[in-house]
């Protein structure tokens, strides 16, 4: 963060009941969804890291 308000309101919207990991991720999840559907590769692969 850049500064202790930025914490802070990085904090606040976090802490918002509609504010999810889920609704952060949709729009990312669609994209690439999006972007595979159209690539013209044979295969897209959807690597993810799990090791956390």
């Amino acid at each position: 963060m850049q500064s202790w308000g930025s914490l802070k309101a990085a904090y606040r919207l976090l802490s918002e009941a509609d504010v999810s990991h889920a609704a952060l991720s949709k729009p990312h999840w669609e994209q690439i969804q999006s972007s595979a559907k159209t690539s013209d590769a044979e295969v897209v692969l959807f690597v993810q890291d799990v090791s956390l």
